[in-house]
């Protein structure tokens, strides 16, 4: 027979016996692959607690002072970026146009000093990695709207401290020129520029609390004016006044200096470590001063100090060390260069009157009960009475 006569197989006929329908074979291969999704989900969960598992594991070994240093560690990490992004502000955005918080400046030093408190203006720039302030023609106002106290100028370095405690803080204030009235009433009140120095009844600190809290204060090319009621002294006048004050919690260091009329000393520079928190509770105070003068005439001084004997003339050179507590001197050593001095130890001894006299005098104040005792010495002292007597 010829192969192309052959008869061809049917091909529906020789796949007849075995084949399936297609909707059959679709259902089995969605049921395949629905279960190979269960069983890589149950693996996945596996995974997940076989992970938290070794997590827990793991800080379980880890030493606790380990863990406390990575949150130490992170918080770090979070304070950079915080304060990176605190100096991109004020550096691109806040001081850029300071001019435009210049009534808000205005508000919220009102708010501190507690009287009304105008800025002519404002500028900004940078002391190191520290925001700085510079305010023209500042003047405050009383009560009756009369401005006691100009100050041309005042530089402002702020303190990143003001973020944490939630108030202005300043590294550094700087008052350049102020002209001042200072007063003591007869009741031991303080008045600056006819503001009273006090505490809030609340507690709360107004200027002069808030000025002790800040770091550093500066006064540059200052007329102060003293005037003391409570002694009924006469005003005493200072110029060329100079002035750094730096506060540490209640430790509060100052250096002064000024000039003052001829006919009271030459130059004055005192220098000084106060300890107290309140100037309306100045019994709690304590402190120690040094002093040191070219020339000072003592006599007329007695009308602003006290001295720890009755001192009526002295004039000359001196250096003193004084040290007080509770508004009394407790310890005072003076080196002396002195002439025409006139003093009385005590009460029941005869005035010495002397030329001169040079070298190192001191007092000591010691309580025994309710007795105050002074103990009055001296060290290499030459001296001449009026007499003409001289020792040694």
């Amino acid at each position: 027979m010829n192969e192309t006569n052959k008869p061809h197989p049917d091909p529906s006929a020789a796949g007849a016996g075995t084949a399936k329908p297609f909707s059959n074979s679709v259902h089995e291969a969605a049921e395949a692959i629905a279960a190979a999704g269960s069983a890589a989900g149950a693996a996945a969960i596996r995974l997940e607690v076989a992970a938290v598992d070794a997590i827990e594991e793991e800080l379980a070994k880890r030493p606790r002072w380990r863990t406390f240093l990575a949150i130490v560690g992170w918080t770090l990490v979070a304070a950079y970026f915080l304060f990176a992004a605190a100096v991109l502000g004020l550096r691109y955005w806040v001081l850029p146009n300071i001019d435009q918080y210049t009534h808000l400046i205005e508000s919220r030093v009102s708010e501190i000093i507690g009287e009304r408190v105008t800025i002519g203006t404002v500028s900004a720039g940078w002391d190191g990695l520290r925001p700085e302030l510079d305010l023209q023609d500042v003047r405050v106002y009383d009560g009756k709207g009369q401005a006691v106290l100009s100050l041309p100028a005042v530089e402002a370095v702020l303190s990143w401290s003001s973020m944490l405690l939630g108030s202005v803080h300043f590294h550094s204030l700087t008052f350049d020129r102020p002209d001042l009235a200072v007063r003591r009433d007869a009741g031991g009140r303080f008045y600056m520029a006819g503001m009273q120095l006090k505490s809030t009844a609340d507690g709360a600190a107004d200027f002069s609390g808030w000025l002790l809290k800040q770091n550093e204060v500066s006064i540059r090319g200052a007329g102060i004016v003293w005037t003391d009621e409570q002694r009924a002294a006469p005003p005493l006048q200072l110029s060329g006044v100079s002035v750094v004050l730096r506060n540490s919690g209640s430790m509060h260091r100052f250096a002064l200096q000024a000039a003052v009329p001829r006919e009271l000393a030459s130059k004055l520079d005192v220098r000084g470590e106060l300890v107290g928190r309140d100037l309306q509770d100045l019994d709690q105070w304590s402190g120690k001063l040094y002093a040191e003068l070219e020339y000072i005439d003592l006599g007329v001084w007695k009308h602003w100090l006290d001295y720890p004997l009755e001192l009526r003339s002295g004039e000359g050179g001196l250096r003193l060390w004084l040290a007080f507590a509770r508004r009394q001197m407790t310890e005072l050593t003076a080196d002396v260069a002195l002439a025409r001095v006139a003093a009385r130890a005590a009460a029941d001894l005869p005035l010495l009157e002397l030329d001169y006299l040079r070298g190192r005098l001191g007092a000591r104040r010691s309580a025994e009960g309710r007795l105050a005792q002074t103990e009055v010495f001296g060290k290499q002292l030459t001296l001449r009475s009026k007499g003409g007597v001289a020792l040694p």
